[in-house]
């Protein structure tokens, strides 16, 4: 049984300002249809405050040190927004893109594997308490990115998050590589099922 992509999202770190990456300020410049949205603030005494929102089947993530818009239905394409946004905001300093990816396969379906490091059943620990969590984790250079890839055995399913990051320092550098989405989303399921032996389910 393949397993199926749940969610995916895009993140650019730079010097944001959630005061300007509005819902008003989206809807203003054509970026979406909706004119308002709730905004949730999330406050931390050890890190910047985030403003989240939905707006048009996307959520969207708005700190002073990045900017994260994510979707969960196929054919969204979130890089496509932050692409606008950063054209928008051409001084806007940045640091690092990343394009990461959700899956997620019901235990019972999961028909894949993993390179003998460990076993993903959890013998020889559970005689000590009932196995909640087991990870495995990977990086993998290219000659453009980072590759990195959890696997996590939770209760009653497999979850794997990708993350394609590079690093940049140009909002022309974000612009031009939102436009490889798609090619990274592709890229993310050979790798998986290169990784696991284990089919991704496509809406082919």
């Amino acid at each position: 049984m393949p397993i199926a992509l749940q969610s995916f999202d895009v993140v650019v770190v730079g010097r944001f300002n959630p005061y300007i990456v509005t819902p008003q300020w989206l809807h203003k410049e054509g970026m979406c249809q909706s004119e308002s949205a709730e905004v949730a603030i999330g406050w931390s005494p050890s890190g910047p405050s985030v403003f989240s929102f939905s707006l048009d089947d996307f959520r969207w993530q708005v700190s002073d040190s990045r900017l994260m818009v994510s979707a969960n239905t196929a054919g969204l394409d979130p890089a496509e927004r932050v692409a606008r946004v950063v054209e928008k905001l051409p001084h806007t300093p940045v640091s690092a893109l990343g394009h990461n990816f959700h899956y997620r396969s019901e235990i019972g379906k999961w028909e894949g594997g993993l390179p003998k490091i460990g076993e993903l059943d959890g013998q020889g620990i559970e005689q000590f308490g009932k196995l909640r969590q087991l990870s495995w984790s990977c990086a993998l250079e290219l000659h453009d990115l980072v590759f990195n890839m959890t696997l996590e055995r939770r209760e009653g399913s497999i979850e794997i998050n990708t993350n394609l990051h590079r690093e940049v320092s140009e909002i022309e550098q974000v612009m031009e590589m939102a436009e490889g989405f798609g090619g990274d989303l592709a890229l993310s399921h050979r790798l998986i099922q290169s990784i696991t032996k284990e089919r991704v389910a496509t809406n082919d």
